[in-house]
């Protein structure tokens, strides 16, 4: 356009944006994309795209950020063990939540600027009170991340060496979704099922139903 460019979203819809600079200096146009390597078998293949309307929603992007990542995983059960990679350089958040934003189990936030982690979970409106630490790694840096379901809540281990034990606030019956939210590259993401082994009762809580 003469005054300022007409962008096309769809075929019945479009915008007008006007000129803020010469189209002289307009050089190139990048598309920026972030990829994702390495999922497992056994997570489904509800993999948020540009085009799906799938969770997360445009309501919990506006809170919390730009969806990197998001896949939908089979029903959670004691002893499973949620494995997550990723680069990551400031700060982000991964949710385990239901189809919509409204039940979230469990939710790892990392704070680059206040050098805070906190562990929480949400049901309807409402986030409950933290679990806040200070970040235990530095940034920018390659993470591992465990999320391991024990009978009384989760089990949280960053780099195999610091470990968080979160009670349950919810049934797993909302934990069907992962979602990783900020400046961060996802490397893998990998869902081991309990193989019925038996484990330190004392320390990780027991498996039996």
């Amino acid at each position: 356009m003469q005054n300022g460019w007409e962008i096309l979203m769809s075929d019945n819809e479009d915008c007008c944006w006007f000129r803020l600079v010469p189209t002289q200096m307009v050089l190139e146009m990048i598309v920026e994309t972030t990829g994702f390597t390495g999922l497992a078998s056994i997570l489904d293949t509800a993999v948020r795209s540009s085009e799906s309307r799938s969770v997360p929603s445009s309501r919990i992007e506006s809170v919390h950020g730009k969806v990197v990542h998001s896949v939908g995983i089979k029903p959670l059960a004691v002893g499973d063990v949620l494995e997550i990679v990723i680069y990551a350089k400031q700060s982000f958040k991964i949710f385990i939540h239901s189809d919509n934003e409204f039940f979230v189990p469990i939710a790892l936030i990392v704070n680059h600027w206040k050098k805070e982690l906190s562990i929480t979970s949400r049901k309807f409106e409402d986030f409950d009170y933290d679990e806040k630490r200070r970040i235990p790694f530095v940034l920018p840096s390659q993470l591992l991340i465990n999320f391991e379901v024990l009978k009384i809540g989760w089990k949280v281990t960053i780099n195999n060496d610091w470990v968080m034990i979160y009670e349950k606030r919810m049934s797993l019956a909302f934990a069907h979704t992962l979602s990783i939210f900020g400046d961060v590259m996802v490397q893998t993401v990998q869902l081991y099922q309990y193989s019925g082994l038996e484990e330190n009762e004392a320390e990780y809580g027991s498996y039996e139903e």
